[in-house]
């Protein structure tokens, strides 16, 4: 799935992916007591989005986890870091969270690559964009198929779409129909 990053194993970027939110979390659970001195929740929000990032990597250096992911969750958010030769960790934390981003908005999705050298660096195209949420959602809805749950993902019964910007700020419209037999029609729609 990742072109360009052949030595960043699935197990490494998936725990990196689980992890990198944990600079909130722990900011969260220490500023409880705290909570009525933010005066109110915007000023909390900005606060922990500015501090999350750094403190993420704190805790995950006391842990003993690996530099390289240590360094992936600092840089979290440095969408506009140099394309290198070969991807690393952070790249693909960098996209995976773009594309979450995306994958929470209604359709059709607009996943806006421009000025974030990750997806370059990764190799990934707005194709390839496309299809990473289409399966997504796919397998999201699966899933809650599976566990009876309904978080509000329909993928029966409607074409799903997504919209990706390209470098040059072009649109392209994608949509994926799911058939009962299970065959899967990438449908290019403009």
């Amino acid at each position: 799935m990742w072109p360009a990053a052949p030595k960043i194993g699935p197990d490494e970027a998936f725990l990196t992916g689980l992890l990198h939110g944990i600079g909130r979390l722990y900011i969260m659970v220490r500023s409880i007591s705290k909570a009525r001195e933010f005066g109110d929740e915007q000023s909390f929000i900005e606060l922990v989005a500015g501090w999350q990032a750094s403190i993420g990597k704190a805790v995950l250096e006391n842990w003993g986890f690996a530099a390289e992911m240590c360094e992936a969750v600092a840089e979290q958010r440095d969408y506009e870091r140099k394309r290198k030769r070969v991807a690393e960790l952070t790249d693909v934390l960098i996209v995976s969270i773009v594309l979450c981003e995306a994958l929470r908005m209604p359709a059709p999705r607009t996943v806006d690559t421009e000025g974030i050298e990750s997806f370059a660096t990764i190799g990934l195209s707005d194709v390839a964009c496309a299809d990473i949420l289409i399966q997504a959602e796919l397998q999201l809805g699966s899933l809650q198929d599976a566990l009876g749950a309904d978080a509000g993902l329909k993928t029966r019964g409607r074409p799903n779409t997504v919209v990706v910007r390209d470098n040059w700020g072009v649109p392209h419209v994608y949509g994926k129909v799911r058939r009962r037999c299970g065959i899967r029609l990438a449908i290019r729609a403009g």
